[in-house]
């Protein structure tokens, strides 16, 4: 089994490479070695995170006339209102 004593983190790295060693301790030692290849999986560790449950704006329209201003959509933001 092979554990990481530090959290991996994909964006900084997405795989690591090591030579591991073995060897007993016979009378005649025998040792070995193999490759480890690590692949880090990326995980979303970054979810929005919203402070209130609604947000309310406003635009002049004289301004911006037929322009999309603001447009926000959370799947997850409805579902955690639930």
């Amino acid at each position: 089994m092979v554990r990481a004593d530090v959290s991996l983190d994909y964006e900084t790295c997405r795989r690591y490479e090591y030579t591991v060693s073995v060897s007993d301790r016979g009378d005649v030692p025998h040792t070995s070695t193999a490759a480890l290849i690590v692949h880090v999986v990326d995980t979303d560790d970054e979810r929005p995170r919203f402070d209130r449950r609604a947000y309310h704006f406003s635009v002049s329209v004289r301004q911006f006339y037929d322009l999309r201003v603001y447009h926000f959509i959370s799947f997850y933001f409805a579902h955690q209102m639930q």
